[in-house]
């Protein structure tokens, strides 16, 4: 007998994050790490690391960090580390699956994505992802803490940082901002700030 498995998943710039309605949850890196030559695929004894895995072991690796912004980045090498990320997470959450279970899942994206990142997720999911719900972060917050009346959400993230004002619907364009200056900016300007002070 089959099972069908919900899962809910933040693909962060940062993390990654997954959720099933059977109460397992994941957090990683959203990063993979491919193997520079021979020695370091004998040495893991796979092609590519994932996630902290690959962080720690970055110096022997090519790395992939395939989201700018909350989105993925349009080429084939950051599709691919998506596709990774994500059968990597699923998999976690869900050990035992059986090839006759479905899995339904509902992925948040920053409030503004275009319809061609929302395709790009869709694409990497074909194959291990049965279903596929692909919605606005701060509308999932609202949502899940049943706030969706004369709310404001905010989303600070790493590669973005997401606005949605709710009004009891879905959010459209209108009520809904992205901010592509979030962590990852404020990182930078820390670290700038410090070396120009302390340039040694």
């Amino acid at each position: 007998m089959s099972t069908t498995h919900f899962v809910g998943i933040d693909l962060g710039t940062s993390r990654t994050s997954i959720i099933t309605n059977s109460g397992a949850k994941h957090t990683i890196e959203t990063v993979v790490g491919h193997a520079k030559d021979a020695i370091t695929k004998k040495r893991f004894n796979k092609d590519y690391l994932i996630g902290e895995e690959a962080r720690k072991n970055r110096l022997a690796l090519n790395m992939v960090e395939p989201l700018s912004g909350g989105v993925i980045e349009d080429d084939d090498k950051s599709k691919e580390a998506t596709k990774l990320i994500l059968k990597h997470v699923v998999a976690k959450a869900i050990p035992n699956k059986k090839k006759e279970d479905k899995i339904y899942a509902i992925i948040g994206v920053p409030a503004l994505a275009s319809t061609q990142s929302k395709k790009a997720i869709l694409e990497v999911t074909k194959g291990f992802i049965d279903k596929v719900m692909v919605i606005s972060e701060p509308f999932a917050v609202a949502y899940a803490l049943d706030r969706l009346y004369e709310t404001i959400v905010i989303d600070i993230g790493h590669g973005s940082v997401d606005l949605a004002r709710l009004e009891g619907t879905f959010c459209t364009k209108e009520n809904q901002i992205t901010i592509d200056q979030a962590g990852k900016y404020l990182d930078k300007c820390i670290t700038d700030a410090i070396l120009e002070k302390y340039p040694d």
